[in-house]
This record gives C-alpha cells, sequence and structure tokens, in this order.
C-alpha cells in the first residue's frame, strides 16, 4: 500500500465529504500504478476519486456544456450499474463512444444529408372538454 497513504495528492479526505470544492479543482490524477494500488487495496476510495475528477471535469467545462456532460455520465453511470462486470460496462460505454463519434462523422462529412434528415419534432395540441357527470333524472 505503498502509493495510497499520500492523501495529499489524491485529496481524497475533501472529497469523501463534498465540502471543499477548492479540493476538486486542484486535483490530479495519480500515476497508473498508485492507481493499481488503490484499486486492490481501497477500490471505494477509487470509485470517489473517479467521480471527483469526473465532476471536476464538467465543472471546469464551459458553462453552456453542463447539462450535456451531467447527462451523458449519468447515462454511463446507468451503464456502469447495469452491466454485469467491468469488462462488460467497458464494452458498453465504448460502444456508446464508437457510436457517437460515428454519428458525428457523417455530419462532419456531410452536413446537408444529415439536417435533411432530420426529422421536426412539432406536435398538435388538441383541446379536451371537461367530462360530463351524468345527472340524475327524476
Amino acid at each position: 500500500m505503498k502509493h495510497i497513504h499520500n492523501k495529499e495528492i489524491l485529496n481524497l479526505d475533501a472529497i469523501s465529504s463534498n465540502e471543499d470544492q477548492d479540493a476538486r479543482i486542484n486535483m490530479r490524477l495519480p500515476s497508473f500504478d498508485t492507481l493499481v494500488d488503490i484499486a486492490k487495496e481501497d477500490p471505494e476510495q477509487l470509485e470517489r476519486l473517479r467521480d471527483a475528477l469526473t465532476q471536476q471535469l464538467i465543472d471546469n467545462a464551459p458553462t453552456h456544456m453542463h447539462h450535456r456532460l451531467n447527462g451523458l455520465q449519468f447515462k454511463i453511470d446507468l451503464e456502469r450499474e447495469r452491466a454485469g462486470s467491468a469488462l462488460s460496462a467497458c464494452i458498453t460505454i465504448s460502444e456508446m463512444m464508437h457510436e457517437s463519434l460515428h454519428r458525428l462523422k457523417e455530419i462532419l462529412t456531410n452536413p446537408e444529408e444529415y439536417l435533411r434528415n432530420q426529422t421536426s419534432h412539432s406536435a398538435e395540441v388538441i383541446p379536451f372538454e371537461p367530462k360530463q357527470t351524468p345527472t340524475k333524472r327524476s
């Protein structure tokens, strides 16, 4: 456990309390060997580090991207939960990335075709009349 004791680099005490926003800003990814040691010795600590670094990346992105990045992270987290193993999660997330890159390639190589194939989202609003309650006949 030679690498895990250095909590100053990871600053996980502040992260686990979720109170110190400045701790996230200055966080760095530890070396590969340190990450391997953490994964073996304290997987929960590795998960906290992953969460904190992911949130740091989202927080440091342009404000207009936050909603989309949080949504993407939500989808990734759901896929990780649904997967039967870490390898399965990795494959599923990799497929998501490849699909996204394929769509981007299509958009960049033929933007006119992409725009032509976009479906417009419209709906007709149908007014509903209040339900008539039957009146008693005398």
